[in-house]
């Protein structure tokens, strides 16, 4: 039933059923979604950024995107931000 599919992984699988639920590829595709296991809840990003760590990321995406200044990104709608391939 199309209109009735549910996704399940445990593991690694429960990291790609998570993948699937933040992609908007998926859209429609699944109406329900089980993870078991800890995926998605920061195992795979255990490392925590200083305030220099993470403002030198910040710098990089918005050169990364063209933008020069803070006051340019800060007209940047949100989802543009989010769609950006980084």
């Amino acid at each position: 039933d199309p209109d009735n599919v549910t996704l399940f992984g445990q593991s690694a699988g429960a990291a790609s059923v998570l993948a699937q639920i933040c992609s908007a590829s998926s859209d429609g595709l699944f109406q329900k979604a089980i993870m078991q296991s800890g995926a998605g809840l920061g195992v795979f990003n255990d490392h925590i950024w200083s305030m220099h760590e993470a403002q030198d990321n910040g710098v990089r995406f918005l050169k990364h995107i063209g933008v020069d200044s803070v006051d340019e990104a800060r007209k940047i709608p949100a989802d543009q931000l989010l769609k950006a391939d980084w």
